[in-house]
């Protein structure tokens, strides 16, 4: 997903979910080291626009990537 972030407030998560329960799994990386965490927010550290990409290969240990354009 490409985004733009402006501005970069309490950031964001990646929130998997269903009809019933959407919060239920929501991720984020406060230290923005590519490995996901349940609870957390990714707090880019500059407005822009970025691309991010999900890998859920591993669903124990789900990743990002994160690159601002």
């Amino acid at each position: 997903a490409t985004c733009a972030i402006d501005p970069v407030g309490w950031g964001l998560q990646f929130v998997l979910g269903d009809d019933t329960d959407s919060w239920r799994w929501k991720y984020g990386d406060s230290d923005l080291d590519g490995i996901l965490v349940w609870g957390e927010n990714i707090v880019p550290t500059e407005t822009g626009t970025y691309t991010f990409n999900l890998d859920l290969t591993n669903f124990a240990a789900p990743r990002y990537t994160m690159l601002k354009q």
